[in-house]
């Protein structure tokens, strides 16, 4: 958001990174990094059939790959969408 920020000011809230904590949260309470859980979660959706990642470093790339390692069920996937349900404009 810093490289160009106007056309996510609308997401520059109290309930985003409230729900970016609850996130972090579920996230290290799986024992995964917020890269490994996102990813995850997109890749549980039933219309997604891959995730384009780009990583620059081993560590974005270890972070990408640890996400075919997290399981989320169709409930763990609801309630990660529901922390920012508020944010969608």
């Amino acid at each position: 958001m810093t490289l160009r920020p106007e056309p996510y000011q609308h997401l520059v809230s109290e309930s985003t990174f409230r729900a970016l904590s609850e996130f972090a949260a579920e996230a290290s309470a799986r024992g995964a990094d917020m890269t490994a859980l996102a990813i995850a979660w997109v890749l549980h959706h039933r219309r997604v059939d891959a995730a384009i990642i780009g990583p620059r470093t081993a560590a974005h790339l270890d972070a990408a790959l640890g996400s075919l390692s997290v399981a989320l069920s169709d409930a763990d996937a609801a309630r990660l969408a529901n922390l920012f349900e508020t944010n969608v404009a």
